[in-house]
């Protein structure tokens, strides 16, 4: 008898279960200034601008995605932490609007390897909180009216 576990299983024959997040947890949306498509299963809704930028600790990074409550940057090079909390400028560029503002970041998630950081954003006014709330509600809304009209092909 082989008493040896696959590595779906356990020793003692039952599925394994999953820790942590599939791939698809983070996979990015699919194209600049549209909503994500497949199985992106975040939280909350990403998108990724036509371009953007934001400035962090007096240097500037390219955003590669966003959403209404903070940003993924590429390229980051810095020597902070998570945890660390920094006045930012962001700058966003959407094919039908842009979004400028000021806040504050803090540093959530950071990979060296990759050199990406994810910050949440902070301290913004109540008129940029309003605008981006509004402008992923209507992503969201779209989002969801191509989703029923791929099921309703099938």
């Amino acid at each position: 008898m082989d008493t040896s576990a696959s590595p779906a299983t356990s020793r003692d024959g039952k599925p394994k279960r999953r820790r942590g997040k599939s791939n698809a947890a983070t996979a990015a949306p699919d194209a600049p200034g549209q909503p994500p498509v497949g199985n992106d299963r975040r939280r909350e809704l990403r998108e990724r601008p036509v371009r953007g930028s934001v400035i962090i600790d007096d240097v500037s990074y390219e955003i590669f995605d966003w959403s209404s409550s903070g940003v993924c940057v590429r390229g980051y090079d810095g020597d902070a932490e998570d945890g660390h909390r920094t006045r930012s400028r962001v700058h966003i560029v959407l094919p039908d609007m842009v979004f400028d503002f000021g806040c504050d970041l803090v540093l959530v998630r950071l990979d060296r390897a990759s050199k990406q950081l994810a910050g949440v954003f902070t301290a913004l006014s109540r008129e940029v909180r309003v605008a981006v709330a509004a402008h992923f509600e209507t992503l969201e809304a779209r989002a969801d009216e191509s989703l029923k009209a791929e099921l309703t092909r099938r």
